[in-house]
């Protein structure tokens, strides 16, 4: 059996986050019971989960060198995968071994991915700047982000904590193009692609929409923005962007 050994509860693993716990990164020395009840759940039954153990047991430590010899006679998990039941046999210096009857509670954690660093307003996300926290399933809301891709390179709203979960609202696309700046509008039509001077009336990230006005002909339209001052005309009729 494979575990894990983590120098305090479970509880705080959520500060696994990578850069946080350089001051743990030293080797375990011993193994709390829960952790290798968790840890037995995984292997078992699947997911990341963590564990609490109620009444005798629950401030178990096994020393690492004994943690590997720890077996369980029977692990049962309620079909709602909240509460379990298990027999320990736990080693003992001199050969012999402690019987413990285990029963607590379960939750369903989920890797999630952080910030390793404070980050304030405007300032873009690094790939170095994220790493991974476990955090209990039941707190994760639709709106969270739950992918690097998701992270990386996008600029934030607001000031951010290192490993804390991150919201779809507390990141936004970097503005390439500014409101008022002179900008390239581009339109393709089949063969045909025009390109005329406009102005940007929104300020707007690679991939948003915006309002742009074209200088010759005074007229307003919905464009994407494709770069640095440069849109795509969203829309079919070209002789919006003649300047003539």
């Amino acid at each position: 059996m494979t575990t894990r050994h983590i120098p305090t509860r479970r509880p705080l693993r959520t500060a696994i986050v990578a850069g946080l716990m350089a001051a743990l990164s030293a080797p375990a020395m011993a193994a709390t019971l829960d952790t290798l009840v968790a840890s037995e759940i995984e292997t078992r039954f699947g997911g990341d989960v963590e564990v609490r153990i109620f009444g005798k047991g629950n401030d178990v430590v096994v020393a690492d060198a004994l943690a590997g010899g720890v077996t369980f006679e029977a692990l049962d998990v309620t079909a709602r995968r909240d509460r379990f039941t298990a027999i320990a046999l736990v080693p003992k210096a001199d050969g012999g071994k402690v019987r413990y009857d285990l029963r607590g509670s379960l939750e369903d954690m989920r890797a999630m991915p952080v910030l390793t660093r404070a980050v304030m307003p405007g300032e873009t996300i690094r790939e170095s700047d994220i790493g991974w926290a476990s955090f209990p399933m039941r707190t994760l809301r639709s709106n969270v982000i739950d992918d690097v891709e998701n992270l990386v390179g996008r600029t934030v709203r607001r000031p951010l904590q290192p490993g804390q979960l991150l919201n779809a609202v507390d990141v936004k696309t970097p503005v390439v193009v500014r409101k008022g700046a002179t900008i390239a509008m581009k339109l393709t039509n089949g063969a045909m692609r025009l390109v005329a001077g406009g102005r940007a009336l929104e300020n707007g990230g690679v991939g948003d929409t915006i309002r742009v006005m074209n200088l010759a002909s005074r007229q307003t339209v919905d464009a994407v923005v494709t770069g640095d001052d440069t849109v795509e005309v969203v829309t079919l009729q070209s002789h919006i962007l003649a300047s003539r």
